[in-house]
């Protein structure tokens, strides 16, 4: 006796329908894709079972979105507290993920004092009518740190290949000098670096503390690590060497959307 595959629980109009569709030269696996189409037959699902229904999705999402900060083993303990068979944090991920909702890491801010608040506030309004011509005649300098391997303190690594310490500047003129830091950047290593002001390159200027982004010379630095980015130097030496070489072809136009970018800035602290 021959073997039997399949349904066995086919009702006379499926078996019917499989006689006439054969006999009309069609194929098994076409008459089953035909089945499953239609929606005639009760298709068995395979696999292991949901642990979570609609609502219990409904509630992951609506904590999540409550309160985006918390993490996957933070929502399941708060959705699933009284349960007595909690799904596992992968299962919490998959529902997330499923509706969009993906890991992220909270951007890190600066911590800002009150008594700086209100200096950039004042920075701010005694420069919100400067043109162009003003930023001109400004000297931006700061010192930054780029690691050997082409990988600096922007991408937030720790310093543990070695480094080399710079101080640069520039100016509505065009580029600046570019020295190489030994030791700790404080105010007599400074003194002896920075220029003095002249028509050429402009005045110094300040600007109030806690506040890198309001020095237009952090975005040269990033032009910088750019250029740099893949090139590996064996010590400190080296690096400089490539630093140098890279700021002195920074072009113009560079500059000039740095400044441009100034005028708007004051205006939307």
């Amino acid at each position: 006796m021959g073997r039997t595959f399949g349904n066995k629980n086919l009702i006379d109009n499926d078996k019917r329908a499989i006689v006439v569709g054969r006999q009309n030269g069609l194929t098994m696996m076409t008459l089953a894709g035909n089945k499953a189409q239609d929606g005639s037959t009760n298709s068995q699902c395979t696999g292991r079972p949901r642990v979570t229904d609609r609502n219990d999705d409904r509630n992951i999402l609506k904590t999540s979105r409550t309160n985006p900060r918390l993490t996957a083993p933070a929502i399941r303990r708060e959705v699933f507290l009284n349960s007595p068979s909690p799904p596992s944090v992968s299962t919490v991920k998959r529902r997330l993920n499923a509706a969009g909702i993906m890991g992220r890491r909270p951007v890190k801010k600066p911590l800002i004092s009150e008594k700086n608040r209100a200096a950039r506030v004042k920075w701010a309004k005694e420069h919100l009518n400067w043109t162009r011509q003003d930023w001109n005649k400004i000297l931006w300098s700061d010192e930054s740190k780029f690691l050997l391997f082409g990988v600096t303190e922007f991408s937030g690594f720790v310093d543990q290949l070695g480094s080399c310490m710079v101080w640069g500047a520039f100016s509505g003129s065009g580029i600046g000098p570019l020295h190489r830091v030994n030791g700790i950047m404080d105010k007599h290593v400074y003194k002896r670096h920075s220029p003095e002001p002249d028509s050429r390159q402009g005045q110094c200027h300040g600007v109030p503390s806690q506040s890198p982004d309001l020095n237009p010379i952090e975005h040269l630095w990033e032009e910088l690590e750019r250029r740099c980015a893949n090139k590996r130097a064996k010590n400190c030496n080296e690096k400089f060497a490539q630093l140098l070489s890279e700021w002195n072809q920074i072009p113009m136009s560079t500059i000039d959307t740095l400044l441009n970018s100034m005028q708007k800035m004051p205006g939307s602290d």
